[in-house]
């Protein structure tokens, strides 16, 4: 079992890159990390169940965020303000999906997280979803408050 955390990254590398590490079962990126950060990519962790990225991190992301075929994720937790340049009053054409991770059971996207992403929300394929939190009822929130496109399909399962 591998398990990587990450807390108040500052780094200023534009790129975050995480690829094949198949041991990896829980990236867990702490508040305040990779704020400077334009380019995101995950790919090819087979055995990772849990990703969780704190408050305040991938600010300057200018990437679209692709999370597919993850095939023991199991919860996806993104804190406040992630993804989210206070900065740029601009809304910026980015992509948010999260497609075909078969065991995700829980999605948790914190208070303004991706506002600023102007094109597609996409959830799909995931047949074990049982949780999907986006804002915060007892706040304001703007998620995705300029997309284009919002689509959630395939997902929910009735009992």
């Amino acid at each position: 079992m591998l398990m990587i955390s990450l807390f108040r990254v500052l780094y200023y590398n534009n790129t975050f890159n995480i690829i094949e590490l198949d041991s990896l079962n829980s990236l867990i990126i702490g508040d305040e990390s990779f704020k400077k950060v334009t380019s995101f990519s995950l790919g090819t962790m087979n055995s990772l169940e849990i990703l969780e990225i704190g408050d305040n991190c991938f600010k300057s992301t200018a990437t679209d965020i692709r999370l597919y075929h993850f095939p023991e994720l199991i919860s996806l937790k993104i804190g406040r303000k992630s993804f989210y340049d206070e900065t740029n009053n601009q809304s910026i054409d980015k992509i948010f999906q999260v497609h075909n991770n078969s065991k995700l059971l829980s999605i948790e996207i914190g208070e303004y997280s991706f506002s600023k992403f102007g094109s597609t929300l996409s959830i799909s394929s995931l047949p074990l979803l049982q949780n999907l939190t986006i804002g915060s009822i007892e706040n304001e929130s703007n998620n995705f408050m300029n997309i284009q496109s919002f689509s959630i399909s395939s997902t929910i399962q009735f009992v």
